[in-house]
């Protein structure tokens, strides 16, 4: 009898240090935390109408760019970002353009020679 009970201390005990030892410290360490998700920025857009001039930021590396053309006088489309010209498009017969370029580091946006035409810029990613 002592025997057998021995032999299931011992049986007992190799089970407990196998696991962990029954509720104990981890020896492991404690259990990792999830690192959470960051929210990304909201995209950047501009939107207006007709001809104008604005900073756009340099941080993402192309854009969308759409334009309407509300039906009056000319449909010129023209887009030049950095002084390099992107956009340069009639739109009497489609009526909408949109498209997405590479921006080049951004910089400075000039919309010429489109009194009639709405558009948006939106940061693509």
């Amino acid at each position: 009898m002592r025997t057998t009970f021995s032999v299931l201390s011992v049986a007992l005990l190799v089970a407990l240090v196998a696991c962990g030892g029954g509720g104990g410290s981890n020896p492991a360490g404690p259990a990792p935390v999830p690192t959470p998700t960051p929210t990304p920025a909201a995209l950047w857009t501009k939107s207006g109408a007709g001809n104008t001039v604005f900073d756009m930021p340099t941080y993402f590396p192309r854009v969308r760019i759409y334009g309407r053309w509300n039906g009056t006088t000319t449909s010129n489309f023209i887009v030049y970002i950095g002084g390099r010209l992107v956009v340069n498009e009639i739109l009497r017969y489609t009526t909408t353009y949109e498209g997405v370029h590479l921006t080049n580091g951004g910089g400075v946006v000039e919309i010429k020679d489109s009194s009639t035409i709405t558009w948006t810029f939106t940061e693509e990613r």
